[in-house]
């Protein structure tokens, strides 16, 4: 049974058709945790996700009690129960449920002891979840190289590879300062997947995304029309093509592009719906995004899409709404309420219609909306005061502060005394303070210079030689004797100390001298 099974699930997901009753699995027929997990597959693969969520769940449990009583360790219970995780987790983000999505994820990378393609998968769908946090881009792409295994991707469904190799490509882009280098490297990855899957609109987006990364919009137009002339049917081309018209203003060449691909491309999607209905209001051609919003709404309820028709109807009534039709508005409001009645989106849509002609009915559903949180010790100029820039609410209440500031007799604000600058550590008042401060200490006029020139020519001047004697002459000094010329006697007097001392002082500085080193070439001879 669970081969069986197995094999339903690989075939649903390659993309081979299967009619209903082969598909059909009786809940009594599913008794081990592979059977269960197997069967979910086979719901996943048929867009079943409410049913495969619970089968899942029930898998994990029987998985854990199961192996438990035959005295599995944990660590092989976790590594049995991590591709049941990795399912579940999965299904919870088509739903929606992104916060319990990440948490089986996290769980998953963390333990390390998942299977090879297990791993795989985790670290991509992870990967593909936290794309909107910039801050760990590089991170990501480790991630994602980390788990790039060709043995791993062997193993892997064609399906599960390309995307694979499409979110490398995308990764490339994303990083920070990207480099021509990794723009090349995004296109040959876009190339090669565009070569495999043909009728794949990603490859092209990727490729036509590096120029418009670098700032080349025009050329970014240009490969997708390229790429649109080869492949027509090609819708998520023809939609970012659009967009690219729309944003340079080219609403009639974007409308054109619309109309032309009525025929080929499968206009009854939600996302080319909507795509159409923006440029056609941006046009002012109410007529014809009503006109496609009927068609796809009838399209899919002739095929007993529920959930596509649901959809359709939501654009169809904002649609309306926005137009000024609240009775048409709330028709379609009422039949979303009626289809689920937790939906508060379309609750609260519902009452904003019903408010422009039935207040009664709109009061009435709004009472069934979930009242928020009473909020309390809220301070709201507080939260104006620290909240940044300057809203559109708070003006009206400025421009009424000011126009009562302005009637009241305005106060002269007293002026704060300023605080002095403090004294240097050695200031004394009583002392008058050094006029040549602020002048460097080379130019003040008590600077001494250090080393072997201290005083210059004013020491030079005050030595031996400068000295004048009384009688002075051939002889004066004492260095010849010349018979009848003595030295005379000078007085003595308070000055003299004051006049020797120069010249011993020269004396001492100029008497010193060099010791003659053994110089080169100066021997003996």
């Amino acid at each position: 049974m669970a081969n069986l099974l197995a094999a339903k699930a690989a075939a649903l997901t390659s993309g081979m058709a299967m009619s209903e009753q082969m598909l059909q699995v009786k809940p009594d027929q599913l008794h081990t945790y592979d059977q269960m997990y197997n069967a979910a597959c086979v719901s996943i693969a048929n867009e079943k996700l409410p049913a495969a969520e619970q089968l899942l769940r029930q898998a994990r449990d029987n998985c854990r009690s199961t192996l438990r009583e035959q005295d599995y360790t944990e660590d092989e219970i976790e590594a049995e129960l991590s591709a049941i995780l990795a399912q579940l987790a999965y299904v919870c983000q088509r739903q929606g449920k992104v916060e319990e999505s990440l948490e089986y994820n996290k769980m998953i990378l963390e333990t390390k002891i998942a299977e090879g393609t297990v791993a795989t998968v985790v670290a991509n769908n992870y990967v593909a979840q936290c794309r909107s946090a910039a801050k760990q881009v590089h991170e990501q792409n480790r991630r994602l190289q980390l788990a790039a295994d060709p043995r791993i991707e062997a193993k892997l469904f064609m399906s599960q590879r390309r995307v694979l190799a499409a979110n490398r490509a995308i990764m490339q882009l994303r990083l920070k300062k990207a480099s021509i280098m990794l723009y090349t490297v995004a296109r040959e990855a876009a190339k090669r997947l565009s070569s495999h899957e043909p009728r794949w609109s990603v490859p092209y987006l990727i490729s036509a995304a590096a120029p418009y990364c670098q700032g080349k919009r025009q050329r970014a137009v240009e490969e997708l029309k390229r790429a649109l002339e080869k492949q027509p049917s090609l819708s998520g081309v023809r939609l970012a093509l659009v967009r690219l018209l729309i944003d340079a203003g080219q609403a009639l060449p974007a409308l054109e592009l619309l109309d032309a691909g009525e025929q080929s491309d499968r206009p009854h999607q939600t996302d080319a719906l909507s795509m159409a209905v923006r440029v056609y209001e941006s046009a002012k051609r109410p007529e014809q995004a009503h006109a496609a919003l009927d068609r796809a709404l009838a399209h899919h309820q002739k095929a007993k899409d529920t959930k596509s028709a649901n959809a359709v109807l939501r654009l169809r009534a904002a649609f309306r709404l926005r137009q000024g039709q609240a009775e048409g508005a709330a028709q379609d409001y009422a039949q979303l309420v009626q289809a689920d009645p937790d939906d508060t989106e379309a609750l609260a849509g519902l009452v904003t219609a019903y408010a422009d002609y039935k207040s009664e009915q709109a009061d009435q559903y709004a009472s069934m909306l979930v009242s928020p949180p009473p909020m309390k010790r809220l301070n709201l100029d507080e939260l104006e005061a620290h909240v940044p820039g300057l809203g559109r609410s708070s003006v009206p209440r400025q421009m009424a502060a000011a126009k009562k500031a302005s009637k009241t007799p305005v106060q002269t604000a007293v002026s704060k005394r300023k605080r002095a600058n403090p004294p240097a550590k050695n200031f004394d008042p009583a002392k008058q303070p050094d006029p040549e401060r602020w002048l460097p200490k080379r130019e003040r006029a008590g600077f001494k210079p250090k080393g072997r020139k201290r005083g210059g020519k004013a020491a030079a001047s005050g030595g031996s030689q400068g000295v004048a004697l009384v009688g002075g002459g051939l002889g004066g000094t004492g260095s010849a004797r010349i018979e009848g010329r003595s030295a005379p006697i000078i007085a003595e007097h308070g000055d003299e100390d004051e006049a020797i001392k120069p010249a011993q002082t020269a004396a001492k500085a100029g008497g010193s001298k060099k010791k003659k080193g053994k110089g080169k070439g100066k021997g003996k001879w």
